[in-house]
Order: C-alpha cells, then structure tokens, then sequence
C-alpha cells in the first residue's frame, strides 16, 4: 500500500508536464473556432459594420522563478568533522576458575574379620594389615579359612571372595586346604573384590609343625624293660650259680690244692 502511494506521488508532476501543452492546444483549438464563427457572422454583414478580426492568442507563461541565491561563503571554513573517539579497550576478562581438585582415590576392599578352623593369626587382625603367620600342630593336615564382611552400606552381593582361586561366600568356611608335609609353610590368598573399589589380598603363611620322635613316655618304658629283662637274667644267673649248674664258675679252695695223692703215704 505505502508503494502505490509513493508511486502515484512520483508520477503526479509527469503527468501535470504532460498534460499542460494538451490543454494550452485545446484551448487555442476552442478560441480559433470560436473567431472563424465570428468571422463568418462578420462576413454576412455589410462592410461598413464588419469590425476587423483579431486574434488572441493566450497568454504565454511566467517565465520560471529564477533559483534561490545560494548562501554566500562562510567567513571561516568549517572544521573538519570531529573523528569518531577510539573505541574503549574491552574489559579484561575474568581469571580462569581454578582447578577442581583430584576426585579422592577409590577405596580398599576390606574386610571384617578373618579365622581359621587350627591356629591364630599373628599379628591379630586389622582389615589394614594385609601379611599373617600362624602355625598349627604337625598333626594338622588340613585347614579351611571363614571370612566375615565389614557392617556397612554395601550389600554382600558387591563382594567377590577367593581363598587361594577358589570362590567363597562370607560367613561360610572355605573347601580344605592341605598343608602339606610336616615342617612345610603354606601361603593362603584371600583376595577381595568390590565394585568401584580397589582390590585387596590378604596372605596368611601357615606352618605345619615337624613330626616328633618317640615319645619320652616310650622311651622310659624301652629302658625300664631293659632293666628288667637284665635283672631277671642276672637272678637266673645267681640261682643257677647257687645249684651247681654252673661249675666252672666256683671259685677254687686252698684245701684242693693240699688235696693228698693216694699212694703218697
């Protein structure tokens, strides 16, 4: 809408430039016919009343306004267009956050308590303390491990128990294990295993005592008989001794070396 309003006004002053010779030859069109209109009725007249024909021609146009004077010269020269101020620096930026500190290293997976079907723990147990020793009487030849879980938010089934490789459940005492000849030392590993945690392993070194020699008791028995077997043997001797069973062993007298000859008289 506002572009046909300005077109229109655009071409206003066209059509006024181009209309105005239009009029001006209609005008002189209508007064030309209106003079021969007259010149004939002057012509029907007798001469003396016939009146001379002018022509009037319409008025020619005011010549164009000449233009505006133009403004004289300003006594000083203007000054020259101020330049824009330089721009102003942008505002520093603010410093950089500082870094975030290091997420807190996992945690351990520990675990509550640890025992043994034979034998102590030395040192005694600390879910810290990961190395043990025990030992166990040489006629202990198996032993099985019971571990227990800590009493906190996480469920059992977070945890995964080996006892030397072999899956084991909290609470519950692990398959026997040997312990090998006498005198030997054996390393149980119990490795604990949560989710999100850092893995543990705990070692116990158990020693299995040497095997012993005959029993003091045995051994004064043996000598006790011995000492019997030597004294009824000693008696035997004494009585055989007694009997005469056993001449060679009378010592001699002195009246059998004086023993007289027959025949010597």
């Amino acid at each position: 809408m506002r572009l046909s309003i300005a077109a229109c006004i655009c071409l206003l002053p066209v059509l006024l430039l181009v209309s105005y010779p239009l009029v001006l030859a209609s005008l002189a069109a209508d007064h030309k016919q209106a003079a021969l209109s007259v010149n004939g009725a002057q012509n029907n007249l007798p001469l003396y009343v016939r009146a001379p024909y002018v022509l009037v021609t319409p008025p020619s146009p005011p010549p164009p306004s000449p233009p505006p004077p133009s403004p004289p010269p300003p006594s000083h020269p203007p000054p020259p267009p101020r330049s824009p101020p330089p721009p102003s620096p942008p505002p520093p930026s603010p410093p950089p956050p500082p870094p975030s500190p290091p997420p807190p290293p996992p945690s351990l997976s520990l675990l509550s308590s640890i025992s043994l079907s034979d034998g102590s723990l030395s040192p005694s147990f600390d879910p810290l303390i990961f190395t043990y020793t025990t030992s166990v009487s040489s006629k202990v030849s198996t032993v099985q491990v019971t571990v227990t879980l800590p009493d906190d938010e996480l469920d059992a089934s977070y945890f995964t128990i080996y006892v030397n490789g072999s899956a084991t459940e909290a609470g519950v005492a692990s398959a026997d294990m040997s312990l090998g000849d006498y005198g030997c030392t054996v390393p149980v590993l119990i490795t604990v295993n949560v989710y999100g945690y850092l893995s543990s392993t705990y070692t116990i070194s158990i020693t299995r005592g040497a095997k012993k020699g005959l029993a003091a008791g045995y051994i004064a028995l043996i000598v006790v008989g011995a000492i019997v077997v030597l004294a009824l043997l000693a008696y035997g001797l004494f009585i055989a001794y007694k009997k005469g069973f056993l001449p060679c062993l009378r010592p001699r007298s002195c009246s059998d070396d004086y023993k007289e000859v027959p025949g010597d008289a």
